[in-house]
């Protein structure tokens, strides 16, 4: 279903430091701009530091209908539109955005706040809820929801439902979070689940040399993925040498080396621009790396890489342990088994969907004999839990495809089909 005229879309709360937002985006400009007519393109506004490489915008004009792809600074959105430019949809990609932020992310909002001026705190927590609804459509595509306990991550999600064409949440925990919300509408608001499990990434031969330049071996031996998280390493404590986190995956890691022969490949998925003054997964792998001393068998990938070539790595493992949200997702899309280190409840509700709800812990609870067990346990069951994987994985991939196929109906109906 093609639109009769050209359509431009803004794509919001795009995160190209995080390889799973880079993914998402992705998925919006192949399943939805290019099916749309013709010469239709896509404004991409970045969220926070997250500035697009000129790698990553090459990567984008490659497509069928090469988008028009800008940074636009949030303050700006409304006048963008008001201006003229004849934007028709606005599709958030957030991931998981509104709902209560910790305290550190707290004092972050109010610090940037005093910084910016009146206002920023709505802004910067809430996102574009106000200007999105300024487009004549507005799509919220599948995404953690709540708690919504402070005013303003409840006034907040509550215009987004009032005002939006589609909200989707990707479990039912978050979907109990809206339906708790004024303006509910179950017309509306639907659970799907992530579009990430539409994304393709690049063949074996690009994970190959990957695996070579991290220098492993490329052999027959099995592989080992694993992917840490900033954010858990942040939330379990931050001396080095002490965090649990880093303790408990460096445990693993010489478990799968020395019992198992397997080799290990670390990898980031937020991959900050250089520069920049926050730190990324890349210092966590540099930890492992030097902490685990396993030359020859332990190697990491410590460039900058594309969500395609990540994927592209993680589809030559035979067993993940990850931390990341979207790495999950790209190693159960290839049938991959995983071990997720969790700390919120989208993990939890994303390995059930595909009945790998046994394989996740906590980070607040997390030991290194508690986690070297339960990955032991998921070494031994690869094979049934990849077989498992083929009956469980289609129907998240066909509900991503379905949430696609909806939208792009959707504007299809408001400004007609050929």
């Amino acid at each position: 279903m093609r639109t009769t005229a050209p359509i431009q879309v803004i794509i919001t709360n795009a995160d190209f430091s995080n390889r799973g937002g880079e993914a998402m985006v992705r998925c919006v400009q192949r399943g939805i701009v290019d099916r749309l007519a013709p010469g239709s393109t896509a404004v991409v506004l970045s969220r926070g530091r997250s500035t697009p490489t000129p790698r990553q915008l090459m990567g984008l004009g490659v497509m069928k209908c090469p988008p028009t792809v800008a940074r636009v600074c949030r303050a700006a959105v409304a006048q963008y539109l008001r201006r003229g430019a004849q934007v028709r949809a606005i599709i958030d990609i957030s991931g998981y955005r509104y709902f209560d932020p910790g305290p550190h992310v707290a004092l972050s909002l109010r610090t940037r706040a005093k910084r910016m001026g009146s206002q920023a705190i709505r802004t910067l927590s809430g996102g574009l809820a106000d200007e999105q609804c300024l487009a004549p459509t507005s799509y919220y595509l599948p995404q953690a929801w709540g708690p919504f306990r402070t005013k303003q991550s409840y006034s907040t999600a509550s215009r987004i439902l009032r005002r939006a064409s589609l909200v989707y949440a990707r479990d039912e925990e978050s979907l109990n979070w809206l339906r708790d919300l004024p303006g509910y509408d179950p017309a509306k608001v639907r659970i799907a689940s992530d579009i990430a499990f539409t994304f393709q990434g690049a063949g074996d031969d690009v994970g190959h040399l990957l695996i070579r330049g991290a220098g492993l071996p490329d052999d027959e031996s099995p592989l080992v993925g694993v992917v840490p998280n900033m954010r858990v390493y942040e939330r379990t404590g931050t001396a080095v040498a002490e965090n649990a986190y880093i303790v408990a995956l460096a445990a693993v890691v010489q478990r799968m080396v020395d019992a198992h022969g397997a080799r290990v490949l670390l990898m980031p998925h937020e991959i900050l621009p250089a520069g920049s003054p926050r730190t990324d997964d890349r210092f966590l792998c540099r930890l492992l790396l030097e902490g685990t001393a396993r030359p020859g068998r332990v190697g990491a990938l410590l460039g900058e890489y594309s969500a395609e070539e990540l994927k592209a790595a993680i589809g030559l493992v035979d067993l993940l342990i990850s931390s990341r949200f979207h790495a999950l997702i790209a190693a159960l899309s290839l049938r991959r088994p995983a071990v997720c280190v969790s700390w919120s409840h989208k993990y939890h509700h994303l390995m059930a969907d595909v009945g790998l709800g046994a394989y996740v812990t906590e980070h607040g609870s997390i030991g290194s004999g508690d986690l070297v067990a339960l990955c032991n346990e998921a070494w031994n069951q690869r094979a049934d839990l990849s077989a498992k994987l083929e009956g469980t994985v289609p129907a998240c991939e066909s509900s991503a495809r379905g949430v696609l196929d909806t939208v792009v109906a959707s504007i299809g109906r408001a400004y007609g089909v050929s």
